[in-house]
């Protein structure tokens, strides 16, 4: 509601839709890097998801989307490679057809997803995350822990 607050009191002009659509990305480009890093911060191998594009039929709204989205999506990129995470790329993964309406998904489009979902999560097994791996090395079996005390059994 405040970027449209801010282009209607600049009665719509190009400049004023350009600034408050990139003053607002930025903002939350900076709330999803500072989550990114927390996220990573506990041993997780992430995948961020770029946002695809809305299937509009108006011109003017599928500028708009494509301008706004474009300059997100490379923002999410850009994180992602700073922060080593994996990208599934949402923007670049559908077609008209996949569309129930211009928003949402239709079975296929759902489908798409769940099958990059999927691939990254059998790509990326829990037990090879970064704090799972160190919590192994601190495991010993009850052999190891006798030996290194010098305790003997029988």
């Amino acid at each position: 509601l405040a970027l449209l607050n801010q282009m209607a009191a600049a009665q719509f002009s190009l400049s004023s839709m350009y600034t408050a659509i990139g003053e607002g990305l930025l903002q939350v480009a900076e709330r999803y890097r500072d989550l990114i890093q927390a996220l990573k911060g506990l041993g997780c191998h992430l995948a961020c998801c770029t946002v695809y594009r809305p299937n509009f039929d108006h011109l003017f709204f599928k500028s708009l989307a494509m301008v706004s989205l474009g300059m997100h999506n490379s923002r999410i990129q850009q994180v992602s490679v700073d922060l080593d995470c994996s990208v599934i790329d949402l923007a670049s993964l559908f077609d008209n057809e996949d569309f129930a309406n211009p928003l949402e998904l239709n079975t296929r489009g759902g489908s798409k997803v769940v099958e990059n979902i999927s691939t990254f999560v059998a790509d990326n097994p829990v037990l090879s995350m970064s704090r799972h791996r160190q919590q192994r090395r601190n495991l010993s079996t009850e052999d190891d822990v006798f030996l290194s005390g010098g305790l003997r059994c029988c």
